[in-house]
């Protein structure tokens, strides 16, 4: 396997080929594309383990006993929806109404739906990864015993986001697109801050908020049955 560095993120749309590829692939062939960040995290080991009756602690064990398996838990022996029809309600099409897109055949609005929807994936999967990391810096750089392990949890959940849209964009959509610039900066600072507590609010607030909202909106408007 090789890796390849970059100063910065891809830019251009990323295709993928699922016609037995995986068959075909060997170590020598795998090439993973990286960024380097650096961050001045300070680490710290917890000797108490106080299990305090607090809300991470609730979290916790909540995580727990809700835990799921995204190559189980889901139907991916059904059919891939195809790409023929709408990606998402037309009634909801972001450039619904713009001039240029009302111009566009039924065939090419389609297609535009799919594009749209990959992006908003692509960039789910950006942010769960961001989130993913974060976590796993929190794992760290927490100074109580609840909050690690509630960081260690958090991790394994983004994890398993990360795994479904990635699996979901590569085996049924076939495009993967670069993450948003202002998703990109907001990730950067959060990753590489050295105070925990900013981490933590980063986490909790702003990266879970802008989850939440792009998961309830894809919940309510695409049209195929396993992303819902």
């Amino acid at each position: 396997m090789k890796i390849k560095y970059l100063d910065e993120c891809p830019k251009g749309l990323r295709h993928f080929n699922n016609d037995d590829l995986e068959s075909k692939l060997t170590p020598k062939d795998l090439e993973d594309v990286v960024e380097i960040f650096k961050t001045p995290l300070t680490g710290s080991y917890n000797w108490d383990y106080t299990e305090a009756d607090n809300r991470l602690k609730k979290l916790y064990a909540l995580g727990k006993k809700l835990n799921w398996n995204a190559t189980m838990d889901l139907d991916w022996s059904r059919d891939p929806y195809p790409l023929t029809e709408w990606a998402s309600d037309p009634e909801f099409q972001a450039f619904k109404g713009f001039e240029p897109y009302e111009k566009l055949s039924e065939e090419e609005k389609i297609e535009c739906s799919w594009h749209v929807l990959a992006s908003g994936l692509s960039n789910i999967v950006h942010g769960e990864q961001g989130a993913l990391l974060v976590a796993s810096q929190l794992a760290t750089c927490a100074p109580t015993y609840n909050a690690k392990l509630y960081a260690a949890s958090q991790t394994f959940d983004e994890a398993r986001h990360v795994e479904v849209y990635n699996k979901y964009l590569q085996e049924r959509i076939g495009w993967n697109y670069p993450i948003m610039p202002g998703l990109k900066l907001l990730l950067d600072k959060i990753l590489t801050d050295p105070r925990w507590d900013l981490k933590f609010i980063g986490m909790q607030i702003i990266i879970e908020g802008l989850a939440l909202a792009a998961f309830e909106r894809q919940r309510a408007t695409v049209m195929d049955p396993l992303l819902k």
